[in-house]
Formats: structure tokens, sequence, C-alpha cells
């Protein structure tokens, strides 16, 4: 009989097999080794039905707990032998409300290692202990970072309690840490960041702790802080969503618990954050920002109604030998109070705000605001004033700012004179000089960046577009020291061509530095102010950041608005690339009817014939396919593309953009034959423009991978697919639809397993990219239930096919577009599974009409919807039910033996199967 202990690992090792196995290879398996010992199967069991129960020991609270553990002291709580697995438990570390935290050493032999072992106590209920084991230890198995105390092993004590063993912390809580140091306000400020950024890394597994507070985060003699007792933490909802299910009595520390966790409302991210704002506060102040009764009725009210004082406030009330305590003798409270008036009051009363959605969303953004502020940069959580902006500029560069106000001050004495003495002739010469001795030194620059080729420069190595642009942007300062207006205008034009060359993060990089000139050179309603924020604002669209790209494009086209005489040539363009943004903030009927506009004023303008024109027709039939109108769509590219290629040449990037895109909307429509030559004279367009490792190659081999697939050619599919997820830079958006379509393509090769993890993938990555109005998240979703259901789990499958419905119809309402066919298809079939004829017929009858109105009743998904239809009338079994259903697969095989579809003798069987079904009805009604 094995060891109860040995036995455990057992347990342990089939519930780790089972807990992520679908509901019918679950019971199978438990069938199986029930066979064999009833008693391991009832077991491994109890622990499933643990994991899977809605409520916990989180959830249901303290109060279920014996009243004897709260007794239940240190005595009697070691096991008789004072082992843990391998683990020779040596002393008390701590001891909680839950559990004994020992040192302990490894006693197998197999190298020496001392840890520390939390032990949980005796006389807790035992289903509480086996859910809190199982979600606490999937918990800390799921966090690996160099700032989060690490889970080493875990099993159960020969008397039969569950373990934890983890690294030992040598350290000291945070605030004790820095007390005793003396650290200064930047040291504690960048401790505390570091903390942030791991509480990040935990969110970013999904995971909210809960519980933060200086006990629970310690220092190391090396200055390295660790995150430690994850033991309340809670996982994020299976959705990924920012929100979690409430408690019922709640397992917390009142003083440092955000108030929606006193109250009972949502928990996420932000109530991390809550914590956050109070260990900074409390490690800069020695206190809290308020107090709270101990009272429960009371607590709650305090938590409902409360306000904190600003850190700077309690720095001044501080007595001076408290402020000493902190940091030394040199400190004094005023000192402190001026240290931290500004923006870190700022930061930590955003981190404490009442609603969490006032808060910093993320520990990361939290973390990012503290490092902007030990780098004096702008915070984000403080409006962005020129006077703010000019503010932390100054403190970065105290010494210059102030050589640089003397001479300006000189300057502007001179200036003053010199303008009032000088008359209207001397300033206009004065101006032509000024612009001629500009073109003279813009002229230098860009003689100088084309030299870069010159052998005598270059060294026989021919360099690349890219690489002259390196090159002229390290010497812009140089060449333009005086001129910093001129400076801002080149930059800005530097940084659209690395855009243009697919590197759109050294294109923002560029952009910013040529905004902040020319925002710091030239009136506010200046043309040059409102391009550069355009262009600024195409590059962050190129980057799916596109709530600052529409931020960027307003503003510019806002500038614009104010002048008399706006140039219309850049009023068309801003609005075009704002059009572009908004097909994705608002909806593609939106960015159809800006860029209507745009192609309305530029034809008048223009005329037919002009390649702008033809550049904005591309646009505009971007946007009518993606609001699903095809036929006027593919009408603007043939009406577009014979002039881009005649006046730009087939060599140019919008030449190869249309081409693409072009045989997207073919592939889309079913005439692959036509899309395939227009996707391979892409390629070879991108490739000799940028390389084959740049994303605009990397995009086009998306969209032909998408046809490969449409052609059942899987292998070059996935090859194709996998090149791009090789191309670094992506975004996270672009980086989802390529693991979706991957998914597609292992589906169809029955690879079932290995494409539900790509469409998860795709779904994670959706919802990191957090786009407004997106629905991609929806249709991996329902890819990820189609993928379930041929795996078997048709329960899970059903649910997930469900939300991903829900969703679509949340954003789309219900409207035809081709993203529903696929989520009906799925639908359909997992209903005729279940028996549900009902939800079998509606959801292919949809599916059938949608695919006849986008692509045709020829099409792959016409025939295809109709097959499966025809399946759900056979299925439903009456005379009228099996006519529509013969005539349903009679067109559909036809369409079928046409296409080649791999489907056909499935198809046939079917036919042969209706056929024989209705021979047996015909024989039975004449025997009567």
């Amino acid at each position: 009989m094995p060891t109860r202990a040995g036995r455990w690992t057992e347990i342990s090792a089939l519930f780790d097999e089972l807990v992520e196995a679908s509901t019918t290879q679950r019971a199978r398996r438990l069938a199986e080794i029930a066979r064999d010992d009833p008693e391991l199967a009832a077991q491994v069991q109890q622990l499933l039905d643990a994991d899977a129960a809605p409520g916990g020991l989180l959830d249901t609270g303290a109060a279920l707990l014996p009243a004897r553990i709260a007794a239940d002291g240190a005595a009697g709580q070691e096991p008789a032998d004072s082992l843990a697995g391998v683990w020779r438990l040596l002393h008390k570390l701590g001891e909680g409300g839950m559990g004994v935290v020992w040192l302990a050493e490894r006693t197998d032999g197999a190298y020496e290692q001392r840890v520390a072992v939390k032990l949980l106590k005796r006389g807790m209920d035992s289903h509480a202990i086996l859910q809190r084991f199982l979600q606490e230890r999937r918990i800390l198995a799921r966090l690996a970072h160099a700032h989060i105390v690490r889970l080493i092993d875990g099993g159960m004590s020969s008397d039969g309690r569950p373990y934890y063993v983890m690294d030992c912390v040598d350290g000291e809580p945070i605030t004790t840490y820095a007390a005793r140091r003396h650290l200064d306000v930047a040291a504690r400020v960048a401790l505390l960041a570091t903390v942030a950024e791991a509480v990040a890394y935990a969110h970013t597994q999904l995971v909210v702790h809960r519980d933060l507070k200086p006990s629970n985060v310690l220092v190391d003699g090396a200055g390295a802080p660790r995150v430690l007792d994850f033991g309340i933490a809670k996982l994020l909802e299976e959705s990924g969503e920012q929100s979690l299910t409430g408690t019922g009595t709640r397992v917390l520390s009142p003083a440092y618990a955000a108030p929606e966790q006193i109250l009972g409302e949502a928990i996420g991210t932000p109530t991390d954050v809550y914590a956050l704002g109070l260990m900074l506060c409390e490690l800069l102040v020695g206190e809290l920002p308020r107090r709270r009764s101990t009272a429960p009725a009371q607590l709650a009210h305090d938590a409902a109604h409360e306000t904190s004082a600003r850190a700077s406030t309690l720095a001044g009330q501080l007595p001076n030998a408290g402020v000493a305590a902190l940091y030394g003798a040199d400190f004094d409270a005023r000192r402190l109070a001026r240290a931290l008036s500004g923006d870190l009051d700022i930061v930590i009363a955003t981190a404490l705000q009442r609603d969490p959605q006032r808060r910093y969303p993320t520990a990361a953004a939290f973390a990012d605001d503290l490092r902007r502020w030990l780098d004096r940069r702008p915070i984000t959580a403080r409006a962005e004033s020129a006077a703010y902006r000019v503010g932390r500029f100054v403190r970065r560069h105290r010494l210059g700012v102030a050589a640089a106000a003397l001479i300006a001050v000189s300057l502007l004495g001179g200036l003053g004179v010199a303008l009032w003495q000088a008359d209207q002739a001397r300033q206009q010469a004065q101006l032509a000089r000024q612009q001629a001795a500009r073109a003279e030194r813009v002229k230098a620059f860009l003689v100088d960046i084309f030299r870069q080729n010159d052998p005598a420069i270059a060294k026989g190595a021919e360099l690349s577009a890219a690489q002259i642009l390196r090159r002229g942007r390290s010497e812009l300062d140089a060449a333009l020291a005086n001129d910093p207006a001129t400076r801002g205008e080149l930059l800005v034009t530097i940084a659209e061509i690395q855009g243009n060359l697919g590197a759109p993060n050294d294109g923002i990089t560029t952009a910013e530095q040529g905004v902040a000139l020319l925002t710091a050179q030239v009136p506010a309603d200046d043309a040059r102010l409102a391009q550069a924020r355009a262009v600024r604002g195409q590059l962050y669209g190129y980057l799916d950041r596109h709530a600052e790209a529409e931020r960027d494009l307003r503003s510019a086209l806002a500038i614009l608005a104010a002048q008399a005489h706006p140039d219309p040539e850049q009023v068309e363009r801003d609005t075009s690339i704002l059009a572009d943004v908004a097909s994705v903030t608002q909806s593609p009927a939106a960015a159809v009817e800006l860029q209507r506009s745009v192609v309305e004023g530029a034809a008048k303008r223009l005329g037919e014939a002009s390649p702008v024109l033809a550049d904005y027709r591309i646009s505009l039939a971007i946007f009518l396919e993606e609001a699903g109108d095809y036929a006027q769509a593919e009408e603007q590219y043939r009406r577009a593309l014979p002039v881009l290629t005649t006046r730009q040449g087939s060599v140019s990037p919008r030449a190869c953009e249309a081409q693409r895109n072009y045989a997207g909307l073919l592939d889309r429509l079913g005439r692959s034959a036509e899309a395939e030559p227009r996707f391979t004279q892409a390629l070879a367009c991108f490739a000799t423009l940028y390389g084959t490792d740049t994303l605009p190659y990397a995009r086009t081999l998306f969209s032909r991978a998408i046809l490969l697939l449409t052609q059942r050619r899987y292998a070059e599919a996935e090859a194709d697919l996998r090149k791009v997820l090789a191309t670094p830079g992506d975004s996270a958006h672009s980086s989802g639809h390529t693991h979706r379509y991957l998914g597609r393509v292992l589906d169809e090769q029955g690879n079932y397993r290995a494409a539900a993890d790509e469409y998860a993938q795709a779904e994670q990555l959706y919802r990191a990219a957090d786009l407004p109005h997106d629905i991609q998240r929806w249709r991996a979703r329902a890819d990820y239930g189609y993928a379930l259901y041929r795996l078997g789990d048709t329960e899970h499958a059903r649910v997930a096919v469900a939300a991903a419905l829900a969703g679509l119809d949340a954003e789309k309402g219900g409207t035809d577009v081709p993203e529903y066919m696929r989520p009906l298809r799925a639908q359909g079939e997992i209903a005729r599974a279940a028996g549900d004829l009902r939800t079998a017929l509606a959801a292919h009858r949809r599916w059938h009409a949608l695919a006849k109105k986008l692509y045709g009743a020829d099409s792959r998904d016409a025939y295809q919807a109709a097959w499966q239809l025809g399946l759900d009338l056979v299925a439903s079994g009456d005379a009228a039910s099996l006519a529509e259903a013969a005539a349903l697969f009679e067109s559909a095989l036809a369409l079928a033996r046409k296409d080649a579809a791999p489907e056909l003798a499935q198809m046939q069987r079917s036919q042969r199967d209706l056929q024989a079904l209705t021979a047996a009805a015909d024989a039975h009604a004449t025997g009567r």
C-alpha cells in the first residue's frame, strides 16, 4: 500500500493529466483507472470537482474555516517526521491564517538547497484545502519572473497536508529595507517601479495578486525586491477581461485592500495598482494616506467614501525626527514635501482613485510613469500643456537652460532695438536673405546625403536607402544646428520616408523629434506643424496605435481648418489617412464616408488621369471591401490600377500595395486564378523595394497564404505563414491574424489540437491589441470552438461559438458580413451533433443565404452550406425535409465535382444515404 505522500504524488500526476482534457476524454480515462483502482479514480474525481467548483475558499470566505484554526498556534503544526517530501523542516520563518512557512533543506542528496516550505495548517475543511491548493499551485506555476518568488515543488506531507516549496528570500520588507539604508526618494521610486513591473508581468499571465503590502515584498541584500505570497491571488476570468467575480466573505488585508475588495465589487488589475500606490506612499512618507476602522460596518463606510491625503501634504506634517528615521539626518520635512510635490503626488493620487476606472489601467502603466518621473520626462497621468513640457525640459537640463536663458535675454534685447529701427524694406530683404541661406543649407545637407554612395565615401559598399537615411539622420543636428525649424521639417520628411521603407518604429522616433522642434519654433497654426503631426499620426497607424494616430490627424486637420486658405492637397491627404484610422476606431462605413469626400474633391481638382486620385481610389476600394461592398471596391481598383502603373511605374510602394489588395479581393470573390499572379507580382515588387525580411513583404505573404489555403495547398500556406511569424516588428493585432490563419491551415489538415493552440494564441493577441470595435477576437473564439468540437469536446465548443456569435452581434448587429459565416457553420454542426436540430437549421440556413449573397450561389461556401443544411434536413426526417435535402445535395454535388472538393466522397455518401432513406419511406408507404 503506498504511503499517504506517495498516494498524493499519484493523484497529483493524474490530476495534471486530466485537468485540461475534454469532458469525453476525462470520463474515458477515469473509467480506465476505476477498473484497476476505484478509490484512486474517486480521489482524482474529487480533485477535479474541487477545481471546477465555482466557489471556494476565496469566494466563500474564511467563515467556512473551523473556529479551532484561529486558535491553532505553531505547536503541533510540524509533521511527526519533520519532513515535507524530500525537504526537512528546520525552523519556522512565519505564520499566516492558513499556513506556516518553514526554512527547509533538501534531504535526498541530489544537491544542497535551502528553501521555504509553506505547509497548510491542520483542521481546515478538506474540500476548501483542495480547492485552495489547486488554485495557488496553478497560479505560482505560471509565474516565472526574476522579481517574483519561484515555485520549486509541491506535494503532500506524511500527515496528509499539502505543501508548497519556494525560493527562500533572505531579505526584509521593502519599507524596512528602505528605512534601514536611508534610501533617497529616487531610489525608493526605482525600487517600487521594479515591483510594479513584476506585478505587471503577473497581470500578463492573467493573475491579480490581491494582497500586495510591504510584508509581501522582500528585498534581498543585493537590493533586488521579490514579490511573494500569491496565496489569495485570483486568475482573471477565462475570457481575459480585466474584471473578476466578487467574493463572499473576503480574505484580504484591510489596510491595503482597494475599496472594491472591501465592498465586494469587481476586482481586476486596477486593484493591484491601488495597493502599489499605497506602498509607494508608505515607502516615501512612512505612513498610509488614510486610516480605516477595523470594525466591519465602519470599514465598508470608510471604503465607500474614502479620500486620500497627498503624499507631499503628509510629508510636510511629519516631525523632523520621523523624516530623519526614513532618510537620514540631512533630510527634513520641508525638503521631503518639495521632493514629492508635483508629478509624484499626481502619480500616487492617480493610483489611489476610488473609482478603478480612473486609476492607471495596469501596473505596467503605473511603472511606466514612475520610470518617466525618474528620467524627468512628462508623466502620462498629467495633461501635457506646453508649460508643463517646458518645465520638465528645464528640470532635465538646468545648466544648459540657464545659459541659454542668459543668451536669449541678450539676443531679445538687441533684437528689440533692431526691429524698432528697421523699416519694412530692410525686413523683407533680411527675410529673403534668410530664405536663401536656408535653401543653401538644405541643399548642402541633401547633397551630402546623396554622396553617401560615392565610392570614395562608401569604400566599395553600396548603401541601401535605409542606411543612407540613418547616416544622414545622424549628421542632421550638426548640419542645421543653427536652424531648428528647418531641422524639424527635414526630420519629419525623413520620418515619412522611414515609414515608407517599412521601419515605422524608427520613423516615430524621428517624427517625435521633428514635432518637438516645430512645436517650439513655429506658430501653433503653422501648416508645417500640421504636416508633422499628420506624418506622426500615419506612422502610429502603421503600428496599429490607432488612438494616438487619430489624435494627431485630427489635430493636423484642425490646424488646417483654422487657416484662411488651407492647402487642399494637404487636407485631402490627411483626411485620407484619418479615414484609414477611422476604419478601426469607428467603422468601415465611417471610413468610406471620409474617403469618398477625398475622392470627389480630388477628381474635381485634378482630373481622372491623376495618380493622386488613383491613390485615393485604392484607399476607397479597401474601405468598401471592409464594408462588404465588393462590386464597388472592384470598380475602384479597375479605375485606379491602370493610372498608377502608367504614371508611377509597376515598382512603387502604392502600386505594390494596390496589386496585393486587389489580389486579396479577387481571392475573397473566389477568383483565385486571377488573384495568384497579382500576389506574385506584388511580392516581387516589395522584394525589390524593401527586401524579403520586411513587414510589407511579410504581409503580402500572409495574403497569399490565405489564397493557398482556399486552394487547399496547405504545406505552401503553412510555410508562408511561418515566414510571416518569423519577420520581426509586426503588431500584436497583425500577429493575431497570422496565428489564426495558421490555425485554419492546421485545422484543414486534421491537426485540431495544434489548431486550437493557434486560435487561443490569436485571441490573446487580439485582446492585447485592445482595438475598439474589433471583431477579430470573436472570429478566433469561434475557430477555437470549432476545433474543440472536432476534438470531441462538444459542450465547451458550443459555449465558445455562442460567445463568439454574441460578440459579433454586439459589434455588427447581425448585419450581413462574411465574419459570420464560419461561426454559423460551427454553430450548426455542433447543434446537430447535440440533437438540437432547430438551432442547426437556423444557423445553416443563415450561413447558406449569406454565402449566396456575398459570394454567389456557385461559391465554395454556398455549396458547403447547402450540404450541411441538407444533413440537418435529413436528420429531421419528415418527407418535406427529405425532398428539400435531395435538391440541396444535387446542387451541392454538382459544384463540388467542379471544384474537386475533398468532401466530395462524403457528400456522395450523404446523397446515397438519403436516396436509400427515401426509397425505404416510399416502400413503407406503398406497403401500407
